[in-house]
């Protein structure tokens, strides 16, 4: 009869740790759609300098896929009478569809009297150079901000990483009652698709965290398809 007892409660005792385990790699992994991207040549794209022709435009990177038509342009801005307009050449879009950050992130080209007058890409200038995805650029929270006010939530932003899509990102926050008396202990290891992330500190003190971007967490690629990491970013909790 004890054989019987001790087997079933060895039997839910395995259980419970597989049902536990399955439960935090769900909770872990967030489960968000992943974007909608569209992408120029990243080398061609470089060559695009402010001053450029529409024909010296196309002549690298070829026809948009999207441009607004010269007579639908809108003013440069207010002080400019409506026949100085900029007009738009759309090269790519990386759309990412999760709430909160549901937005687009455009390769746009702004044209003004038949020259380029602005370049906007996602990425902040850094661009992958064989693939692999470059480092997350932290936005969010700023370096050793101090918050005060309870719950303990800090919302995470950072820009879309350059490279191969699909792209997936390792969130890693570390705690610290008092980081000079005692080490810094990780709280939560976070892989997401999206660019945002909201987490709520369950003590009051400090915290950081960091982020890297991988091409795939599926063995497609090997483990140097990771980014490196960023730089930590502070910050604290005053109550």
């Amino acid at each position: 009869m004890s054989k019987i007892i001790n087997i079933i409660l060895l039997t839910l005792i395995i259980s419970f740790l597989l049902y536990f385990k399955i439960f935090a790699e769900t909770m872990y992994r967030l489960q968000g759609a992943p974007p909608y991207v569209v992408q120029p040549d990243y080398n061609k794209w470089q060559m695009i300098k402010v001053g450029m022709t529409e024909e010296e435009v196309s002549k690298i990177l070829g026809e948009p896929i999207h441009k607004t038509d010269k007579e639908a342009a809108y003013p440069l801005n207010k002080i400019y009478s409506s026949s100085n307009t900029v007009y738009i050449w759309n090269y790519g879009e990386i759309t990412f569809k999760s709430y909160p950050c549901a937005s687009s992130f455009y390769f746009n080209i702004y044209f003004y009297k038949g020259k380029i007058k602005m370049i906007i890409e996602p990425f902040n200038g850094e661009f992958s150079k064989d693939g692999t995805p470059t480092a997350p650029q932290i936005i969010l929270p700023e370096n050793n901000k101090v918050f005060h006010y309870y719950p303990r939530f800090v919302d995470l932003r950072w820009l879309p990483s350059s490279g191969d899509y699909p792209l997936e990102y390792e969130i890693e926050i570390q705690y610290s009652a008092n980081p000079r008396r005692i080490p810094w202990q990780t709280e939560k290891k976070v892989i997401t698709k999206d660019i945002y992330f909201s987490y709520l500190q369950l003590g009051k003190g400090y915290g950081r965290w960091r982020i890297r971007a991988a091409n795939s967490y599926t063995n497609k690629y090997k483990k140097d398809r990771y980014s490196e990491w960023s730089e930590y970013r502070y910050f604290s909790f005053s109550k």
